[in-house]
C-alpha cells in the first residue's frame, strides 16, 4: 500500500480527520476569543434586563421598589417630587418577619434619614405579605391600590436589573385597565457596564436573568 500523505495540520485516511496540534489550536482560539468578549457578552446580558425609561409629564402615583433605601432612587424620587411630577409617593414592602426590628421601626428610622437630607419629601408606605412568585403577587396587590385610589397614570420606579420583568408584569396585570403605566430604572452599586466585576452584581443579575426566563415560561408577563 501507498503511505498516507501527510502534513503539518491533517492527514488522509477515508475521511479527512484533525490532528492533535489543529485541535490544539482551535481550543487556544476559542479561549482567546472568550477572554477578549467576555466583557461584551455580559454588558448584552445584562442590558437585556433593563427597561428603558419612560417619558411622561405627570402621573397620579409613583411606586417605588426593590431596595427603597437607595440613595440613588430615593433622590430620583424627590426630583419626581419637586418637579411636580408626582405627589403621591409610595415604598412598597414585602414585611419580613424574621428581621430583628419592626417594620415601623423600619419606617421610622427612613423617614428621619430622608427628611435629613430632602425636606418636606412626603412619603407612605405599603407593607404586603406575600408569596412566591413575589414579584407578579406583589403587583397584583399594588393593583388593588391603584383602583382605591382611582388612578389612572403610575410610575414604576425600580432597580434597572429588575426593571424589565417588573415592567412586563405589570403589562400583563394592567391588560385590561385603563392605567398608564410608566417605568423608571436606576442603578445602585454597580451598572450594566461593571455588574461582573463584583459578587454582588452577580448575585442579582444571574438570578434575575434565570427569573426572567421562569416568568416567561410560566406566562406570568
Amino acid at each position: 500500500f501507498a503511505p498516507q500523505k501527510k502534513n503539518f495540520f491533517l492527514y488522509e485516511k477515508d475521511v479527512w480527520k484533525l490532528k492533535w496540534r489543529f485541535k490544539f489550536l482551535l481550543i487556544v482560539l476559542f479561549l482567546l476569543i472568550i477572554y477578549f468578549s467576555y466583557p461584551a457578552i455580559f454588558r448584552v446580558t445584562g442590558s437585556f434586563l433593563i427597561a428603558d425609561n419612560d417619558n411622561f409629564e405627570t402621573a397620579d402615583l409613583l411606586f417605588f421598589e426593590e431596595e427603597f433605601s437607595s440613595k440613588e432612587g430615593i433622590k430620583l424620587c424627590n426630583d419626581i417630587y419637586t418637579q411636580g411630577k408626582c405627589k403621591d409617593i409610595i415604598f412598597v414592602k414585602i414585611i419580613n418577619q424574621f428581621n430583628v426590628y419592626s417594620d415601623e421601626q423600619e419606617e421610622l428610622f427612613l423617614k428621619g434619614t430622608i427628611d435629613s437630607v430632602y425636606k418636606d419629601f412626603p412619603i407612605s408606605f405599603l407593607n404586603l405579605e406575600t408569596e412566591h412568585p413575589f414579584t407578579l403577587n406583589k403587583s397584583k396587590k399594588v393593583l388593588e391600590l391603584i383602583r382605591s385610589k382611582n388612578a389612572k397614570s403610575v410610575i414604576v420606579l425600580t432597580n434597572a436589573f429588575h426593571s424589565r420583568r417588573t415592567r412586563n408584569v405589570y403589562r400583563k396585570i394592567f391588560e385590561h385597565e385603563n392605567i398608564k403605566l410608566y417605568t423608571l430604572t436606576y442603578f445602585d452599586r454597580f451598572t450594566d457596564n461593571n455588574w461582573w466585576q463584583t459578587s454582588d452584581g452577580f448575585r442579582m443579575v444571574i438570578p434575575e436573568f434565570l427569573k426572567y426566563g421562569y416568568y416567561l415560561a410560566k406566562g406570568y408577563m
